[in-house]
């Protein structure tokens, strides 16, 4: 007898056309997989965009090197190009990588009939790591014409200085750069960009600076990523931590790719940089560690089993892909790694207290107006909880203000433009909507955002993954394990005698690890997700509601909500210097 697997309640039978902005690659083929061609389709479809490709090589390599390579004929390469053009696919962005000599005359037309309406980010493969040159000078000449049609190149140091070289070709005036500290980085992405009149993101991952911003491959800290816009003269620098990590092949293809598909989605070029840089950032830490090896680009992808209807909303807009780049920064923010390594300034922690105690009030008042319009006494129950927790923060949050301050008066504490953007956008939301599915969502990336932070940070098996009780077991174990074993006096670090704060950091970071916030993490995904359902099964045979409309008003909300959570760290980094 057949054994019946009725998938008719999940699986609709109805259309439902999405569109997926289409990002073209021109690029060689990596057999690897890390770099090329290869990375390219796989950065455009983790961005959830249609890759659409021309080849302009075939390789033999691995993570030993490139073995043999194959160039396509100029013919083939221009029948490819013919053949997107003549099935009228409308491209919303072009990434350029590798560029043979046969494939540059005929890629020009194709770039000049495209480059006023359609984004081209250029990756001008002239050196690879090892440091060999991938193009002729004659070639070289010939694929510079090309970044009049380009939105950005996007060289990296060794890039930067055949460049340079090339500019000096024809004008001995201009001066050498040596990449040394970080206004080299600075000048010599202004002269590339200011003379080949284009806008320029010079790729620091080659050259690591110090703390001094000053470039030491054997003491490294931070990546400088500096993007200048040639018409405005605009330098943005993209600061982040460098990663001691091997695998770094296929890095540049993989960022100029997340450029290019951002900018597919309509972001400006600064906001399309600095997503493709955390993109790459998280590819990096998630890959399997190998010498010389791969990204891994699916690291923000949901098998499609784990995007089923019941692994539920909270699951859906936490790999939603308007939320995953501000999560991303949101969760791994440099406040909360240099609190861990006990490097934040005690002063900008204290302005932090303070600015938190603000948003803490608002955020209380916020769930006493959430109270208000919660029907069943389940959930009115629930709400009171969450107010007793709140109120138990903000005595602690008082307890430490007044020791370190007796005499101030709370309600004295101005806050700051980045706490009054974010209360100001919860308060709101209440007044226009008074929609308690709306509002619970705009409060979950709080709740669920300083768990992700404070385990990222610590790394101590503590992280509350949502739709996976089974892992969320073993946590909590650990978590109550860990309590028991610092209630016990069994630190799980050693104890510094010199540092004043050290101690004060840990506290802070374990009390959003602890058994009791686990558990209220789970409690609000159970409550979210239910009362989504609930509500969803109410309202979808009205007329005029759109379920799928709906979740996208969420995804923009905690979309939203998460940028306000890492603009608020952001504030307490830059403190005083945000202080007018």
């Amino acid at each position: 007898m057949a054994l019946l697997v009725d998938l008719c309640d999940q699986l609709s039978g109805e259309l439902a056309p999405v569109h997926v902005p289409r990002v073209l690659a021109v690029a060689g083929s990596d057999s690897s997989g890390g770099a090329g061609i290869e990375a390219d389709v796989k950065t455009i479809t983790a961005h959830k965009c249609y890759a659409v490709t021309c080849i302009t090589a075939l390789t033999a390599q691995n993570s030993l090197g490139v073995h043999n390579v194959t160039v396509t004929p100029a013919q083939t390469a221009e029948q490819v190009l013919v053949a997107i053009a003549d099935d009228q696919i409308a491209l919303d962005a072009i990434k350029l990588g590798m560029l043979p000599d046969e494939t540059l005359s005929v890629i020009a037309p194709f770039l000049a009939a495209r480059a006023a309406s359609t984004p081209i980010v250029l990756d001008p493969v002239f050196v690879a790591k090892n440091g060999d040159r991938l193009s002729s000078v004659a070639a070289l000449r010939r694929a510079v014409e090309l970044f009049k049609h380009a939105a950005l190149v996007t060289p990296n140091s060794r890039e930067v200085e055949v460049l340079l070289a090339v500019l000096r070709s024809s004008d001995p005036s201009v001066e050498e750069i040596t990449i040394a500290r970080a206004d080299d980085f600075y000048e010599a992405a202004r002269v590339l960009g200011s003379r080949f009149k284009v806008d320029v993101l010079f790729k620091g991952g080659l050259v690591p600076v110090n703390e001094n911003l000053v470039v030491d491959p054997e003491n490294p800290v931070y990546i400088l990523n500096v993007l200048y816009e040639h018409r405005s003269g605009k330098i943005t620098v993209f600061r982040s931590n460098h990663i001691d990590s091997p695998n770094l092949h296929g890095t540049g293809c993989t960022l100029s790719s997340a450029v290019a598909c951002n900018l597919a989605r309509g972001a400006s070029l600064a906001a399309a940089v600095e997503n493709a840089i955390a993109f790459v950032n998280e590819a990096i830490r998630h890959a399997e560690v190998k010498p010389n090896g791969p990204l891994n680009h699916m690291w923000a992808i949901s098998r499609p089993q784990d995007a089923r209807r019941d692994a539920g909303l909270l699951s859906f807009l936490l790999n939603h892909e308007k939320v995953v780049p501000h999560w991303q920064k949101y969760t791994n923010h440099q406040f909360v790694q240099q609190v861990m390594e006990d490097t934040l300034p005690v002063e900008k922690f204290n302005y932090f207290l303070k600015q938190d105690y603000r948003y803490l009030q608002a955020y209380h008042r916020v769930h006493v107006n959430l109270r208000s319009i919660t029907e069943s006494q389940e959930l009115q129950e629930y709400v009171d909880n969450i107010l007793g927790n709140i109120e138990t923060e903000m005595e602690r949050h008082r307890g430490k203000l007044k020791s370190r301050w007796p005499d101030l008066d709370l309600e004295d504490i101005v806050a700051g433009r980045a706490t009054l953007n974010y209360i100001n956008y919860l308060v709101e939301l209440y007044e226009k909507t008074h929609d308690w599915l709306l509002c619970k969502t705009a409060l979950m990336p709080c709740l669920i955002g300083y768990n992700h932070a404070a385990a990222n940070a610590l790394n101590n098996g503590t992280k509350f993954l949502v739709a996976d009780p089974e892992n969320n077991s073993r946590t909590l174990a650990r978590a109550r394990k860990l309590q028991e074993d610092a209630e016990n006096g069994g630190l799980p670090y050693t104890v510094d005698p010199g540092s004043a704060t050290q101690k004060m950091y840990r506290d802070w970071l374990s009390d959003y690890v602890a058994p009791w916030y686990l558990d209220a993490c789970k409690r609000g995904e159970q409550v979210l997700n239910e009362y989504f359902d609930e509500y969803v099964s109410r309202k979808q045979h009205e007329d005029g509601f759109d379920k799928g409309k709906l979740m996208d008003t969420l995804a923009d909300i905690f979309a939203k909500v998460s940028s306000l959570e890492a603009s608020f760290w952001d504030d307490c980094i830059n403190y005083p210097e945000n202080i007018n």
